[in-house]
């Protein structure tokens, strides 16, 4: 059995806890070494269930150029949510009668820029078009983020945290809270 673990990294800024370098001042094999041993701090065992043996493969997106050095860049960034971004995301709908957008960044129930988001807004997409077009075909199917209850006091207690200017309590690595 082969399995995939696909990780976004959201921070190039702050160092890391193996080099103390930050991701762009890391060259590919850095970044990787890095993020694994980054994995596996955070889980449980985590040496033992992500051994350097079981890594097959690994791929740094080409769009990172330059890493390692002063001239790094990213010719493809990606869109990362921000506290209080929703009211300046877009709609699949817009002002422009022929024009809908779908992509990760468009506002819908999912509120995350992932996969899943960019599907329930090219769904969204599609059904403006045929509103639009004032077509009687049937509608995609919309779906809403299913949140666990059991998740509800973290998610409350996170709220309250932010509200006092606090970090979340599973923040280890946040270049947003100085002192940390």
């Amino acid at each position: 059995m082969t399995d995939c673990l696909s990780l976004d990294l959201s921070d190039w800024s702050t160092p890391g806890v193996l080099f103390g370098k930050t991701a762009r001042q890391c060259t590919r094999p850095e970044i990787v070494q890095e993020v694994l041993a980054q994995v596996r701090s955070a889980l449980p065992g985590g040496a033992a269930l992500l051994p350097d043996s079981i890594v097959r493969s690994w791929f740094v997106d080409p769009a990172i150029t330059g890493e390692g050095t002063a001239a790094v860049a990213n010719d493809e960034p990606l869109l990362i949510n921000t506290p209080a971004s929703w009211s300046n995301r877009p709609t699949a709908g817009t002002q422009i009668p022929n024009f809908f957008l779908a992509a990760d960044y468009v506002r819908n129930s999912i509120n995350l820029a992932t996969m899943e988001g960019g599907n329930e807004a090219g769904r969204m997409a599609a059904n403006a078009a045929l509103d639009a077009a004032g077509s009687s075909a049937t509608r995609a199917q919309l779906f809403s983020l299913y949140l666990p209850r059991e998740f509800k006091p973290l998610h409350d207690a996170d709220d309250v945290r932010y509200l006092l200017g606090l970090p979340n309590k599973f923040d280890l690595f946040s270049p947003y809270w100085p002192g940390r």
